[in-house]
C-alpha cells in the first residue's frame, strides 16, 4: 500500500484558516515534543475541520536540506499547525486543543486567523484557485522518508500601492483576470509560482492588527520545488507590493504511527 499524506492534505481547505507556530521550551527535548505531535495527530477533528501537523525535520530525526530563502525572516518554531474549517467555531476548538497539548512544552510564537474573502478572493482582489489535490497529487506529496515537505511564508500585501496600478497592469503582474481566468503572461506571478505541478497550495488571506496579507502554505514531496519557487519570487512582478514577514520549512508525517517509530 502506498503511503498517503496526512489526512488534512487530502482535502480542500475550508472557508476559515489558521496558522500557529510553536517554539519549544529550553527543557523540552525531542521525545517530549514528539509525544505532543502524536497527541495532535490523534486529536479528534470536529466535523468539516482539518488540522495539519508538522515539525522541524530534526524533531523527527530527519536532516534538513533547506538552505533558507532569499528574503524572508525565519521562524524559530519547531511545530507548525494549520487548521481549516467552514465555520469559525471548529477552528477555535482545534486551536484551544493544541494549546492544551503544547502549552506545557512550547510557547506560541505566531498565530494568524483568516479565510476566504467573498467568493474566494485574496487581498489584491483576485479570485484564488486553491482546491483539493487529485488522487495522483496526493501520492506525489509523499517523499522517500514518508513525509510531506511544507513551506510557510507570511506576506503583508500593500493594497493601496498595488491598487493604484491600472487594472491591466495588475492583471498582467498576476497572470490572470480579477475573476480568476488565466492570462498567458511570461514571467507573471502565476507563470512563476501558481502553475507548478509538483506543489499543492493551502494558503489563506488574513487580517491582523490592520495588516492584510497572505499566509502562504505549500506542500511537496521534497524541498527542491519549494526552494525553487521561493527563490523565483524574488524577481516576481508582485514583489514590490508585498513585504515578507515570516517563513519556515517543516515536514508533515503521514500519521501518529510514523512519529512513534522515530
Amino acid at each position: 500500500m502506498p503511503i498517503l499524506p496526512q489526512s488534512a492534505l487530502r482535502h480542500r481547505p475550508g472557508k476559515w484558516g489558521a496558522v500557529a507556530i510553536w517554539r519549544r521550551h529550553s527543557n523540552c527535548n525531542d521525545a517530549s515534543l514528539r509525544a505532543g505531535l502524536v497527541a495532535l495527530l490523534e486529536l479528534p477533528r470536529p466535523t468539516g475541520a482539518t488540522l495539519l501537523v508538522a515539525a522541524a525535520p530534526s524533531v523527527v530525526g530527519l536532516e534538513s536540506s533547506w538552505l533558507g530563502g532569499p528574503f524572508a525572516p525565519r521562524t524559530q518554531g519547531q511545530v507548525f499547525l494549520q487548521a481549516t474549517a467552514d465555520e469559525r467555531a471548529p477552528l477555535l476548538v482545534l486551536l484551544r486543543a493544541a494549546t492544551h497539548i503544547l502549552g506545557g512544552r512550547c510557547d506560541l510564537d505566531e498565530e494568524l486567523i483568516g479565510g476566504k474573502i467573498g467568493d474566494g478572493r485574496e487581498p489584491f482582489g483576485f479570485r484564488d484557485s486553491v482546491k483539493a489535490p487529485t488522487l495522483e497529487e496526493r501520492h506525489e506529496l509523499v517523499g522517500p522518508e514518508g513525509v510531506t515537505t511544507l513551506l510557510y511564508l507570511r506576506f503583508e500585501q500593500h493594497l493601496d500601492r498595488f491598487g493604484a496600478q491600472p487594472v491591466a497592469t495588475r492583471e498582467a503582474a498576476m497572470g490572470q483576470r480579477l475573476d480568476g481566468d488565466p492570462l498567458t503572461v511570461s514571467g507573471s506571478h502565476r507563470d512563476r509560482f501558481q502553475t507548478k505541478k509538483d506543489i499543492v497550495r493551502r494558503g489563506f488571506p488574513y487580517r491582523h492588527c490592520g495588516e492584510e496579507g497572505l499566509a502562504f502554505v505549500a506542500a511537496a514531496a521534497a524541498a527542491q520545488p519549494l526552494r525553487a519557487a521561493w527563490q523565483h519570487f524574488e524577481g516576481d512582478p508582485l514583489r514590490p507590493f508585498v513585504t515578507p514577514l515570516s517563513s519556515g520549512f517543516y515536514v508533515a508525517p503521514p500519521d501518529a504511527a510514523w512519529v512513534k517509530t522515530r
